[in-house]
């Protein structure tokens, strides 16, 4: 348990130093949104009042031509304000430390709120750690290699170490995930406190962001869980319901009841509103009128795939297409170890397995959901929003890549066959992706190299997250230094 401790400690040091480059090096308002979530912050220090969205608070055109002048430090952002209509738990907590530095200058007010997100993030992780070990109680070192992941995915440590609410929201859905986890496996909790307390976290979700509402059908899908693994007791079900539902209603609707007396009464969360306010915001039925079906798929898969790992600024400053090649091969990776693993336990799950998968696969659907929703409004190929599910992307690389060290040759194989079908692919275009080819068999080579290496000295099998480790130092001192 020591070692295990120390093991953690040394990913969260880590993680701290990566956030730490990324706050202080990221220029001035070069993270997406920032400038509007600062001004909440500002606007709730120094009027002690909630903002109120209204026209005018997303300026189209100026936002255009700071993002096209890189946003010049002295640039005039007080008018950018179109997430007054967010929930107010994060600028809430992050008011006392506006406060605290409200004399200073603006560069130290934002990277006082950068550090200030940032140590969410630790506890993020910490709270990642926790959900490991229900997950897999006797596999401690998955959870540590599912917290190793979330810690050192570049583009998530660029989003921790920015002024946002991102990173408290991924907290409470995955505090509420823990403990719906835990009713739904049947753990040893206090009868009469269990359900109130997950009510509170799933209340506090609601407070913080729209994507942390996916909490909701996940503790639906937990309870109806427990409720047919309890043999499915009359009232069970809708006695959970009430006992989870009454806590979190009692923290969610007044910020509903404000929202109303504000925003008026077909308008609960301030959407509504948001989206008028947004009206120079390119729109997806104005993106398919332009290219297409086919090319806005193909675009958006790219985009997104690119920016899950890593997209840094507005969108701006990507990272060399031979790192984009060399995470897609590790992609492939972890869905030929997660096929071989699924192959080889089809049949053979036991009860907690199940549960643990419909968990997980729930989770994931639900925030894909969720970003295929908001796409069908606004052209946003982010792949961060999809980080309100970052463990359930971190728990298959692990398992996949678990499943590779244990599997080498099945999955050297399959990776062989990719750069067949890429070579002949290319040949009948031709066009042979050489870059892909070689990158494929090369990885074949070392996925067999690294299984025997980690049966001979265990510790090895931490070096793809040593790498990870290594391209988010370089996302930080590297591609980040492209905007100075």
């Amino acid at each position: 348990m020591r070692a295990r401790h120390i093991v953690l400690g040394l990913v969260l040091v880590a993680y701290l130093a990566a956030g730490l480059a990324y706050a202080l090096i990221t220029p001035l308002w070069q993270a997406p949104d920032e400038p509007a979530h600062f001004n909440y912050v500002r606007h709730l220090a120094e009027q002690e009042a909630l903002p109120v969205l209204q026209a005018g608070d997303y300026p189209a055109a100026n936002l255009e031509e700071l993002k096209a002048a890189h946003w010049p430090p002295e640039a005039d952002v007080s008018g950018v304000r179109y997430e007054g209509h967010q929930p107010p738990l994060y600028y809430l907590l992050a008011t006392p430390v506006m406060g605290a530095v409200r004399g200073a200058s603006v560069e130290v007010q934002v990277w006082t709120l950068r550090l200030f997100t940032v140590l969410i993030g630790a506890a993020a992780l910490v709270l990642t750690y926790r959900l490991g070990r229900v997950l897999w109680p006797a596999r401690p070192g998955r959870a540590i290699a599912l917290v190793a992941f979330s810690a050192f995915l570049p583009m998530h440590t660029a989003v921790s170490a920015a002024v946002n609410n991102d990173l408290l929201a991924e907290s409470l859905v995955i505090a509420a995930v823990i403990l719906a986890a835990r009713l739904a496996f049947q753990l040893r909790v206090r009868r009469r406190g269990a359900e109130p307390a997950l009510g509170v976290v799933l209340g506090l979700c609601l407070l913080t962001k729209t994507t942390a509402y996916i909490a909701l059908p996940l503790v639906a899908v937990a309870l109806l869980v427990r409720h047919v693994r309890s043999g499915g007791r009359r009232g069970r079900l809708l006695g959970d319901a009430v006992r989870v539902g009454a806590p979190a209603a009692v923290v969610w609707l007044p910020w509903v009841g404000r929202n109303l007396a504000v925003y008026g009464i077909n308008d609960p969360l301030g959407l509504a509103r948001h989206d008028a306010v947004v009206s120079g915001q390119l729109t997806t039925a104005e993106r398919l009128s332009q290219v297409g079906l086919a090319a806005h798929l193909a675009d958006g898969i790219r985009t997104g795939f690119r920016s899950f790992w890593g997209v840094f600024g507005w969108m701006g400053v990507p990272m060399h297409e031979p790192v984009y090649l060399a995470l897609a091969v590790a992609t492939a990776i972890t869905f030929l170890g997660l096929a071989l693993a699924a192959a080889r336990s089809y049949g053979r799950a036991s009860g907690n397995d199940r549960v643990r998968v419909v968990l997980l696969a729930a989770w994931g659907l639900f925030s894909f959901l969720g970003v295929l929703w908001y796409n069908m409004k606004y052209v946003q190929f982010q792949g961060r929003y999809l980080f309100s599910a970052l463990p359930v992307w971190g728990a298959a690389t692990v398992l996949g890549w678990e499943t590779a060290s244990r599997r080498p040759l099945p999955v050297a194989a399959g990776l062989a066959g990719l750069a067949a079908v890429a070579a002949l692919t290319g040949l009948l275009q031709g066009d042979i992706p050489g870059l892909v080819v070689a990158l494929l068999l090369a990885a074949a080579a070392g996925v067999i190299a690294w299984a025997w290496l980690t049966r001979r000295v265990p510790p090895a099998l931490g070096l793809p997250l040593a790498g990870l480790w290594g391209l988010d130092a370089a996302g930080a001192l590297y591609y980040v230094q492209r905007f100075l």
